[in-house]
């Protein structure tokens, strides 16, 4: 099967998109390995969110 993709939009970079989105893929990637996630936003205040909401970056797939 093919890996999926799924494409994400994280709004406002301002509001609290970043950091929904943060930890939507911090959970989803541990449970999901087959799906490549594509993040559109700033990436910098996703960094920041997923960092406040204790994310680890480097244990996350990169593709």
């Amino acid at each position: 099967m093919s890996p999926i993709t799924l494409s994400v939009s994280v709004g406002c970079p301002c509001g609290i998109g970043p950091e929904v989105t943060a930890a939507a893929l911090g959970a989803a990637s541990e449970r999901h390995p087959d799906v490549v996630f594509v993040v559109h936003g700033d990436a910098g205040a996703v960094a920041d969110a997923g960092t406040l909401r204790g994310v680890r970056w480097e244990a996350l797939p990169r593709r």
